[in-house]
């Protein structure tokens, strides 16, 4: 079946769950589906997971079985970064796990999740952070791996899902050292 058929097939809120998806990383468990709103029982999850696995946007994932990855189709629907599609380790995929259920868990909070890359750094700049202060990876502002809220007060928050591979200490130092120069110019 063509993409544009397959697409016309889903409605808001399976568009809205597979677009969050993609931007956390691309993996999900049944039951975070389920949390996430696409059903209302495990049961009811897992059969929509396998709808979005029938017409291709998403797929098993061998090493855990109650696993789904988004597809090259899922990450076309809002042209989102293209590494949820890729094969990951599995200490990868638990990380992107991580990601998922820190978000479900945040989605109470007082505060929105940006997602969007260009919208990261405006937030920033809008702040008067210069570009050339915001991390950077090959000459570019680089800010795929943090998640960017905005909270109630206007202010921003900055998180980074730990890393189950790398010590506490050093992924804080690490986040430490890549946002300390924007800290001179935005407000406290």
């Amino acid at each position: 079946m063509r993409f544009r058929n397959r697409l016309a097939l889903l409605d808001v809120r399976s568009d809205e769950f597979l677009n969050t998806l993609v931007q956390l990383g691309g993996y999900c468990t049944v039951r975070q589906a389920k949390r996430f709103g696409i059903a209302n029982s495990d049961t009811r999850a897992l059969a929509q997971l396998r709808a979005f696995e029938e017409n291709g946007f998403l797929r098993r994932v061998a090493p855990y079985p109650v696993v789904y990855q988004a597809t090259k189709s899922a990450t076309r629907l809002g042209g989102a970064d293209r590494r949820a599609r890729r094969t990951h380790r599995p200490k990868t995929i638990v990380n992107r796990l991580l990601a998922v259920d820190f978000y479900l868990d945040a989605c109470d909070w007082p505060a929105e999740f940006v997602f969007d890359h260009e919208m990261k750094i405006t937030a920033l700049t809008q702040r008067g952070c210069p570009l050339n202060a915001i991390p950077h990876r090959g000459g570019r502002p680089y800010l795929w791996e943090e998640f960017f809220l905005c909270v109630g007060d206007g202010g921003i928050a900055i998180a980074l899902v730990d890393d189950q591979q790398r010590s506490p200490f050093s992924q804080s130092k690490r986040l430490a050292e890549r946002f300390f120069p924007m800290l001179r110019f935005l407000p406290a």
